[in-house]
């Protein structure tokens, strides 16, 4: 049964894949600028602009390209498959007349057998390939973008050449390669960087399968019940009871009906049914079969108000965390421009930023996830 520490790896497989791109992308824009010396003639200069962006989109193809992204993806959803899965715990159950199966006959049940490649193409198909296109189409706007503000900026002598690009890069590397938009329910438009939603949907996706698996598993084995796990700063939303996580964790529900012990899975937790509830979107919380007489139902270890601070301190963590990670894209961009004085100053904020995260982890008890700070280039390398 995989624990959440390794569940957590096996995103961060396909996470630092997906920033390696995005770190690529940016720092190829910024060498695409590099290569003028200013902005002279402007028909000439929009000629420039025209040839520059199907070369862009070219390059830009190669990079998505040079990462074995559907490889890492059949390797990842093989790996949570039977993840929430206790094996010696259904082979007890089996010999108390409790399961159906055994364990090596659930595994080898034609049930799962084309399970994760169909779960790695829809993804592929539904996400990856939707990601891809936005991406590379968003990567030769933003670089017209720059070319359009370092123009106007040039020409009516606002900042010279170089200091317009660098400025206009870091600005960049902050916000990143949008990948999605989404609309708000009071209208606002909001960009997704290719980081933040390949965090969000791989997170979602591999959840939703390592959960969907257990599902059909305990109605394979014919087990009744469910044990939904338990996380410290779970959502806490004290209008909606679906969508307040914190309020249903840590049970053990009856996926067909209830009874006097137990309440129902779907009418508890929104499973399968809810996006808002487990097995959600950003949803951690995992399932396992439960068998009454074999199996230990774990305490329930953490209160509303344990897990409301707790989500708080949380989420802050995250913000210094994407701070750090956009400040050291900057510093690749300023090295690619060749840009001393704005990479010095970049140098300069990141010590500052990781300084700050530092005592706030100490003083609030969390622990520093350097997975999180990273940032990747072409080859693997770590920044």
């Amino acid at each position: 049964m995989i624990q959440q520490s390794a569940f957590d790896i096996y995103c961060e497989q396909l996470n630092s894949i997906y920033r390696s791109i995005e770190t690529d992308l940016i720092v190829n824009i910024a060498k695409k600028l590099n290569k003028y010396n200013g902005i002279k003639g402007s028909l000439q200069w929009q000629m420039d602009k025209l040839r520059e962006l199907s070369d862009l989109r070219a390059e830009n193809t190669a990079i998505f390209d040079g990462y074995n992204t559907y490889g890492t993806m059949y390797d990842v959803f093989s790996g949570v498959m039977f993840g929430n899965l206790d094996f010696s715990e259904i082979n007890r159950a089996y010999n108390a007349g409790l399961s159906k199966l055994t364990a090596e006959q659930l595994k080898a049940s034609p049930l799962f057998r084309n399970a994760v490649e169909m779960a790695r193409s829809e993804f592929n198909a539904n996400n990856i390939k939707l990601i891809r296109n936005n991406s590379l189409t968003s990567a030769n706007q933003e670089f017209m973008n720059i070319l359009n503000q370092v123009y106007i900026e040039t020409t009516e002598q606002i900042y010279d050449y170089n200091t317009c690009i660098a400025r206009a890069c870091g600005k960049l590397a902050d916000k990143g390669i949008t990948a999605a938009q989404y609309q708000r329910k009071d209208g606002a438009i909001v960009n997704y960087s290719i980081e933040g939603v390949v965090r969000r949907d791989v997170m979602t996706a591999l959840n939703q399968f390592a959960n969907d698996s257990a599902f059909n598993s305990a109605k394979e084995i014919g087990a009744e019940y469910v044990e939904v796990s338990q996380h410290f700063g779970a959502r806490v939303n004290l209008l909606d009871p679906i969508a307040n996580h914190a309020g249903w964790q840590g049970f053990v529900y009856k996926i067909e009906g209830h009874d006097s012990k137990y309440r129902n899975l779907e009418e508890s937790t929104g499973y399968p049914t809810d996006y808002l509830g487990l097995g959600g979107i950003n949803c951690r919380h995992r399932m396992f079969p439960f068998f009454p007489g074999i199996s230990v139902k774990k305490p329930i270890m953490y209160t509303l108000a344990d897990n409301e601070e707790q989500q708080k301190l949380v989420t802050k963590q995250r913000r210094y965390e994407r701070a750090i990670r956009e400040t050291k894209r900057e510093i690749e961009v300023y090295k690619e421009l060749e840009n001393k004085e704005f990479l010095k100053s970049a140098k300069e904020k990141l010590n500052r930023q990781v300084k700050k995260l530092d005592r706030y982890c100490q003083e609030n008890d969390l622990k520093r996830d350097f997975s999180r700070e990273r940032i990747y280039l072409q080859g693997g390398k770590k920044r």
